[in-house]
């Protein structure tokens, strides 16, 4: 049985890959080098896919004016689970209901936390170095 942040996680996840899928996306997922799954477009596919990998995100394929785009979409941030991705895929817009949704479910935070330490950082220092333990707070 699934703990109740992983059902909220695999909402959020699973969000996200019906919205790409729905603007032309296909998704792949690696662990490390290692495909996992390669451009699909099955949501629940995906979501299996990514939690299986432990990876924080996973590398979408769309057509753009009959060129294929190649980039990353991530979830971790120090705010919490927070969709943002690579400029060249123009998808903003879709993460946007996602992070929505995520901060619905109260996945996100609006003060960056040290993943590391867990130190709270103020928000006009993001992806500044921790001051506790110098390490980046996503």
């Amino acid at each position: 049985m699934m703990n109740a942040r992983r059902v909220d996680e695999q909402k959020v996840i699973l969000a996200a890959a019906e919205s790409l899928i729905a603007v032309g996306c296909s998704v792949s997922v690696f662990e490390d080098q290692m495909v996992i799954l390669s451009d699909s477009t099955d949501p629940i596919q995906i979501d299996r896919a990514f939690c299986e990998s432990g990876e924080s995100g996973f590398r979408v394929k769309r057509v753009i004016d009959g060129v294929e785009q190649e980039g990353l979409v991530e979830f971790v941030s120090a705010f919490g689970i927070e969709g943002t991705a690579d400029d060249n895929l123009q998808v903003h817009h879709t993460l946007q209901i996602v992070n929505e949704l995520a901060a619905q479910l109260g996945l996100q935070r609006n003060v960056p936390v040290c993943e590391s330490c867990g130190h709270e950082d103020h928000p006009d220092k993001y992806g500044s170095l921790c001051p506790v333990c110098g390490s980046e707070p996503t």
